[in-house]
């Protein structure tokens, strides 16, 4: 009877267990079927290196997986050719330069040369509207006063001529300045002698008396006068005409300033350094290689900023929200968990897949986009490597 007893008790214990194991192992499969599991990949910001200067590379200074700075040098490219190109340019900069300056010296010199002429011109007008008024009037001691003046003054402008004519004749011989000047400065100095013989001669005939041929011989004096002011104001417009010469030499010499630095551009270019701090993922060059412009000879990637990029179907994304710490399981690193911080969730949905949201046994109709940032000072991350999350439905 005891016996009894002891098997009806066995028998309640191992049903009240079996009980209990049975609810334990439903739960447990009802709990599994609120976790979703999805999976995506890391990615980085990838900067492609282009050549901007086509040629052949001389030597390439990196390998794939070294870290290197903003402005390393990556590559170089031959650039024998340019640096011709460059000794060309600098060639006509200093012809430009020898120009500008040459032309500043001829548009000096001959608005110098027309402003003594126009003074002169004036002064010999003045001098001629004077002689005439003088003999009209007779001769008078001031008038003697007055033709020894114009003597002085015909001296003095006989010698003003002489030196511009000397300083032109030494830039003639210098190849400075064309033959029709110091032949125009030569005609000057004969015209300023005789002017200063004339007065010499008209200061004589005031003390010896003037007389009616002497009054003619003024107005002859008065009407050359006014020719010389007449040719002295063309003049003017050869002042002008140098002026424009210096001003199109000056702008020969921009664009040829412009060359060499466009060249030195070039040339600059033929050197290819890193525009970003980084790591090299892709080596796309080697040494003695001919690349064309807009290669990419090396690709960088800044491996400490990487994020797991990630599409979670709708039925769990209500349970992320921008800012939350996620642990995110990396199968390539023997399933290491990484502390990750949503950054981005995309406010538009996508039709996706089986393999867009790359989910475990199950399908959805719509996706989006997470993107969650990770630490990965180490380095131990890459990208295209696979990023795991352990989701809750949405009830």
């Amino acid at each position: 009877m005891k016996k009894v007893y002891m098997f009806l008790i066995g028998f309640i214990v191992v049903g009240i267990i079996s009980v209990f194991l049975l609810k334990n192992t439903e739960e447990q499969n009802k709990n599994n079927q609120d976790i979703l599991t999805v999976s995506g990949i890391l990615e980085t910001n990838e900067t492609d290196v282009n050549v901007k200067v086509g040629g052949k590379i001389l030597e390439i200074m990196v390998e794939e997986g070294d870290n290197v700075k903003k402005g390393d040098i990556i590559a170089t490219v031959e650039a024998e050719n340019i640096v011709a190109k460059l000794e060309q340019a600098k060639a006509l900069l200093g012809i430009a330069t020898t120009r500008v300056e040459q032309s500043k010296i001829a548009y000096e010199a001959q608005k110098e040369q027309s402003e003594s002429q126009i003074q002169q011109a004036n002064g010999a007008y003045s001098s001629a509207k004077a002689q005439l008024v003088k003999a009209k009037k007779g001769a008078r001691p001031q008038q003697l006063e007055q033709a020894k003046e114009l003597v002085v003054q015909a001296k003095e402008a006989y010698d003003y001529t002489k030196v511009t004519y000397d300083r032109l004749k030494k830039l003639y011989d210098e190849g400075v300045i064309p033959q029709q000047k110091i032949d125009g400065a030569k005609a000057e100095l004969e015209v300023a002698k005789a002017k200063y013989n004339t007065a010499q001669q008209q200061y004589d005939l005031v003390k010896e008396g003037v007389q009616k041929e002497d009054i003619s011989s003024a107005e002859g004096l008065v009407t050359q006068a006014e020719a010389m002011v007449s040719l002295a104001n063309v003049t003017k417009l050869q002042v002008s005409a140098k002026e424009q010469d210096m001003i199109a030499a000056k702008e020969q010499l921009i664009q040829a300033q412009a060359g060499v630095n466009e060249v030195m551009s070039y040339l600059n270019d033929s050197t290819i350094k890193a525009p970003v701090d980084g790591t090299i993922t892709v080596k796309n060059a080697d040494n003695g290689e001919l690349v064309s412009t807009g290669m990419p000879v090396v690709s960088i990637a800044n491996l400490k900023e990487i994020w797991a990029n990630i599409k979670v179907k709708e039925s769990a994304i209500t349970k992320i929200k921008i800012g939350d710490m996620i642990d995110v399981i990396i199968p390539g690193d023997n399933n290491k968990v990484y502390k990750g911080k949503v950054t981005t969730i995309s406010s538009k949905a996508s039709y996706a897949t089986e393999r867009a949201t790359q989910d475990k046994n199950e399908k959805d109709v719509v996706a989006f986009t997470v993107k969650i940032k990770l630490k990965n000072d180490d380095l131990r991350l890459k990208p295209g490597m696979t990023a795991t999350l352990k989701l809750k439905k949405s009830k």
